[in-house]
């Protein structure tokens, strides 16, 4: 039976569909970006790290409105400044912003200032004329609507002009000392115009250009860590190695200033009457790109670079987008490739589009090389694949076009239309063939060293395949000491937690949620960083981890068909040997489980050391415990208890067998509070200090020894 509807939208005899006016509500721009934060800056995805990654957004969107002005060719120099207090400065001396007064489409008259970073909008930065670091035109406008303050001066024809912002409001406060001086809010067409009083030195060089300050309101983030002048200065230097002839000048009085720039390769001073650090980098030709290159390499360059350039032109939806390639790289003996990818010098650092037509294209050209050798590939011979040819591999990989669209707002990772990824694989795929079958004297040798790691690995593969089969070991065959999880296999959320020996596994298997397998490894693992393939292979643990994931391995690693889709946790004792035992099974994960990582389905446990209990914490007689994951935060925080007058006591969970049931679930079976998801950084900087200890480079082994004396503590 049809069922008539009134002519208010009310079905008869039921309710009124349809929103009600009462309803309705219209948020500002701020109000709209608070809610929908995550959309401008991010997800927060903490897990345990010690810096906030949307304040991080923050900041380099305001170092990335900067670059674009040297981009576009209306700048030269930039200045960035890591306050004491927290705030960070950023300069140009680009053509500055527009100050005559502007009118919207609703009438709203405002000066230029105000309209080209007080309001969100989308401007020519989202475009497929330009390229552009910037996030389509809303990054820096939206940083200033949820900063405490920033404080914004261009500089035109001899003139000053100024205005700040308060939470999005246009206004001026009464001082420079942060965001709790006195302000007042203006009409945004007021601009405070004045001569440009500059010292004659202060001027040379930045005649005209922006300067912004900014102080974050740490309280509309979703983590009270800070943001780190580290990795900003990271992203500086890559940009200018990347850029000939920019200059890029970059002071901190923040961790930077202390030291925390050791082993990033930044270079740089510390004037230590002033409490700063002060770095300046310029680059001309590839030099800049020499650089990244020996910064990634874990070990001595084996040849010069070589490199590649394309260009071309790819239909996206009405519009022909012009991109470009230049591709460097060499090799060095070191058994993991080390390549940095970037899309108009934005470090992506999970690579993208533009890194999987790298990897597609080098491949295919070598394998054409190989076959034309005399001594390479016979027809009977399978090609070799790119982790044969990522064996030792650096590169530094460098797109730039229009219209760019990445996974995230972080920018880690170039993505695009299926349209860009091919004509980037077609792009490349000439020039590099050209340069495989090429007079270079250098390339028989670089095929010669592929074709080498492709041997091996076929020959470790057939040996662990024959050593499985002989001892009739099915690939689905579960290990003897598997703590099996509830409903692994059926595709349901299940977890394969990896412990440090069987005493661990004892008392884990009292404290785990049913979702969560778990593996005893004994003692130290195999270095797979410096073991052969097949070595590793042929390891009884590593074969147990292998049939435990159920999903193959190497090459035949399947991520879809994992026996725990949830993915894999270590859990090691908290003292120096689990941690050694971690890193050595970050390295076996990444080498078994290709992807993995990069899926984020690695995750660490992060018990704590100690924990402090303290009586009547709560106020009304009861217990809170006080998690401490170093023995300094138990100390200082026993001090500040006994300080305070209030009673305590201390358990240590050192070693995961030694904890209690109760304790080992709450700190070791919560993947919110204490798993930490490892990402391919960690992996890196693991690979690094490994080869490093035990890599053939005694310098380099001495030196970084004698680094570690000024972090050593001595306890009381």
């Amino acid at each position: 039976m049809a069922v008539k509807k009134s002519a208010g939208g009310k079905s008869a005899g039921g309710k009124r569909r349809g929103f009600r006016e009462e309803k309705l509500q219209v948020l500002s721009d701020r109000e709209h970006l608070l809610a929908k934060l995550s959309l401008t800056f991010g997800e927060q995805e903490d897990d345990g790290e010690t810096v906030s990654r949307q304040k991080q957004k923050a900041v380099m969107e305001t170092v990335e409105n900067a670059f674009d002005q040297v981009l576009k060719g209306y700048a030269t120099r930039v200045r960035v400044k890591f306050n004491k207090d927290r705030s960070f400065t950023v300069q140009d001396n680009g053509i500055g912003l527009p100050v005559s007064e502007q009118t919207d489409e609703h009438g709203v008259v405002g000066s230029g200032v105000y309209y080209a970073i007080g309001r969100t909008k989308t401007s020519s930065n989202f475009s497929y004329e330009h390229p552009s670091v910037g996030t389509n035109g809303v990054g820096f406008s939206s940083v200033v609507l949820i900063a405490a303050r920033v404080d914004a001066v261009t500089w035109k024809d001899g003139r000053e002009f100024r205005l700040s912002f308060k939470d999005g409001q246009p206004g001026y406060f009464d001082a420079e000392n942060g965001p709790d001086d006195a302000f007042t809010p203006v009409d945004p067409r007021v601009l405070h115009e004045s001569a440009d009083t500059r010292p004659k030195a202060e001027r040379a060089g930045w005649e005209e250009g922006t300067r912004f300050t900014v102080w974050l309101n740490d309280s509309v983030f979703q983590s009270d860590n800070p943001y780190s002048d580290v990795d900003a200065a990271q992203r500086v230097k890559r940009t200018c190695a990347l850029t000939p002839g920019m200059e890029a000048t970059v002071t901190s009085y923040q961790e930077l200033a202390s030291g925390a720039g050791e082993g990033a390769n930044l270079g740089g001073t510390v004037d230590e009457k002033a409490g700063a650090w002060t770095a300046t980098y310029k680059f001309e030709g590839d030099e800049g790109v020499q650089t990244l290159l020996e910064d990634a390499a874990p070990r001595k360059l084996a040849t010069d670079p070589f490199h590649v350039s394309a260009s071309s032109e790819v239909k996206v939806k009405k519009w022909n987008v012009p991109i470009a390639a230049d591709l460097w790289f060499t090799w060095c003996d070191a058994p993991s490739e080390h390549v940095e990818t970037f899309n108009n010098t934005v470090f992506t650092r999970q690579g993208g589009k533009h890194y999987v037509a790298f990897q597609k294209a080098l491949t295919a050209a070598i394998n054409k090389r190989l076959r034309s050798m005399k001594k390479g590939l016979s027809v009977k011979d399978p090609d070799v694949t790119y982790e044969d040819v990522a064996h030792g591999l650096v590169a530094v990989v460098s797109t730039r076009m229009p219209g760019a669209t990445y996974s995230n707002q972080a920018k880690d990772q170039l993505d695009g239309a299926p349209s860009v990824s091919k004509a980037l694989t077609k792009m490349v795929s000439g020039p590099l063939e050209e340069w495989a079958m090429g007079r270079d004297k250098n390339v028989p040798a670089v095929c010669e060293r592929v074709l080498k790691a492709a041997r091996a690995r076929l020959s470790a593969q057939k040996k662990v395949d024959a050593s499985i089969a002989s001892a009739k070991i099915a690939k689905a065959a579960l290990p003897a000491k598997l703590v099996e999880a509830e409903g692994a296999g059926t595709g349901a959320t299940t977890f394969l937690m990896v412990c440090e020996g069987d005493s661990a596994v004892s008392g884990l298997k009292r404290a785990r949620t049913l979702d969560c397998a778990l593996l005893g490894v004994r003692g130290k693992g195999i270095n797979a960083l410096k073991a052969s393939t097949e070595k590793v292979l042929a390891n009884g643990e590593v074969k147990d981890l292998i049939n435990a994931v159920g999903a193959g391995f190497g090459t035949s690693f399947d991520l879809g068909a994992m026996r725990y889709p949830g993915g894999i946790v270590i859990a090691t004792d908290a003292d120096p040997d689990g941690s050694h035992i971690a890193t050595l099974l970050y390295v076996i994960v990444d080498k078994l489980f290709p992807g993995l990582i990069d899926a984020g389905l690695l995750f660490q446990v992060k018990t704590p050391l100690a924990v402090v209990s303290v009586k009547n914490g709560d106020g009304q007689g009861g217990v809170v415990e006080l998690p401490a994951f170093t023995l300094s935060e138990a100390h200082d925080m026993m001090r500040q208890l006994a300080d305070a007058g209030l009673s305590y006591s201390t358990d240590y969970m050192k070693g995961l067998g030694e904890s209690t049931s109760e304790r080992l679930h709450q700190y070791a079976f919560s993947s919110e509070k204490c798993w930490q998801r490892v990402e391919r950084r960690d992996v890196e900087e693991t690979e690094r200090v490994l080869d490093v200890i035990f890599g053939g480079d005694t310098e380099k082994r001495k030196e970084w020894i004698m680094s570690l004396g000024a972090d050593v503590e001595v306890a009381d």
